[in-house]
């Protein structure tokens, strides 16, 4: 019996097509939400949970529920950049189960590919680009005379 519990409890996400698609996907028997104020991103979940007749259960706080699920369950994320959607991941990700993206159709959330890994980098490697180009103006400013001013504390 697999359960999906769905994390997210922004108002205004469309999870209905990215939902639908792992619903096809994957042979859910429950979809569980966490305690959370009513909205229209849980209307949705619940409207399309009937259409396929899966029950929907509500009311435990998420750490409640992350005590409960096993590595058979499967994790999908409204993502809304919360916290709580954070700390599902990685609390997804240590007990091994898969984690779903359901807020812009239906991805994947990869957190041991390689792939990550380089955009990781890619990301690292343009910082310390522009905050060496940065130091290097200044620099260059001070020098020239031009900075004199223009980076000198107030005193």
């Amino acid at each position: 019996m697999t359960r999906l519990l769905i994390v997210g409890s922004a108002d205004d996400i469309d999870v209905t097509v990215g939902l639908r698609q792992l619903l096809e996907k994957k042979n859910i028997a429950e979809i569980v939400l966490p305690a959370s104020e009513p909205n229209e991103t849980q209307d949705q979940i619940i409207l399309t949970a009937s259409e396929k007749g899966i029950p929907v259960s509500t009311g435990e706080e998420l750490d409640t529920l992350m005590e409960v699920f096993v590595a058979e369950d499967i994790l999908a994320v409204a993502w809304d950049e919360s916290d709580e959607c954070f700390e599902a991941i990685e609390w997804a990700h240590d007990k091994g189960l898969d984690i779903w993206d359901i807020s812009n159709g239906l991805n994947i959330v990869d957190t041991q590919t390689e792939a990550l890994e380089e955009h990781l980098d890619e990301v690292l490697a343009d910082f310390t680009e522009s905050l060496s180009a940065l130091i290097y103006k200044m620099v260059m400013d001070q020098i020239n005379g031009d900075g004199k001013h223009k980076y000198r504390r107030s005193e």
